[in-house]
């Protein structure tokens, strides 16, 4: 029998395969994709993204320079003498996002099809006390 650890990890590798595949079929990157869902959330400028995602600005930069160049999203200058960037979806980016993101709540749904409300709720609880945990330092 696998340890906690392994099926977590084997989990996680299979998620990501699937991840990939989704994104790709669309044009983007798993990066791109989680950047598109944080601009469709209001999460729109370097300093904003760069909290939430935890990317140096120069990463950031690229991969937002890279849906730019795909026409996915949009900038305008904004703040103290437009010196902030101030990005948004475009339409293509919202029609590819929402593709996206339905395929992925298929792929969730298929998933956890045979799973009760109870089941699902359980493995939630249990998820954040393991994260919990091990944010404990050793």
């Amino acid at each position: 029998m696998k340890t906690i650890f392994e099926a977590l990890k084997q989990a996680e590798e299979q998620h990501k395969i699937v991840l990939l595949t989704i994104t790709k079929n669309y044009g983007i990157t798993i990066a791109e994709w989680k950047l598109l869902n944080l601009l469709r959330n209001h999460i729109n400028t370097q300093d904003k993204l760069s909290i939430e995602t935890g990317l140096d600005h120069s990463t950031l930069s690229r991969q937002l320079h890279s849906l730019q160049k795909k026409e996915l999203i949009m900038s305008a200058a904004i703040g103290h003498k437009n010196r902030q960037l101030h990005y948004e979806l475009t339409v293509a980016g919202d029609d590819t996002l929402e593709e996206a993101n339905v395929k992925y709540a298929s792929f969730q749904d298929r998933v956890f099809q045979l799973w009760s409300d109870e089941e699902l709720n359980m493995l939630q609880i249990l998820l954040n006390r393991l994260h919990k945990s091990m944010k404990k330092p050793l």
